[in-house]
């Protein structure tokens, strides 16, 4: 999901700019984080 909504940004002219708290469940696997996106415009 979180790859559709960065495209889904990008179409709109945001850039992802920092990733950040990422939580992971007991295999290593990311399952939360924050996300910030700056508009290019």
């Amino acid at each position: 999901l979180a790859d559709e909504v960065i495209d889904w940004l990008r179409e709109r002219c945001f850039v992802l700019v920092g990733v950040y708290h990422m939580s992971y469940d007991r295999t290593g696997r990311a399952v939360q984080g924050d996300f910030l996106f700056r508009n290019r415009q």
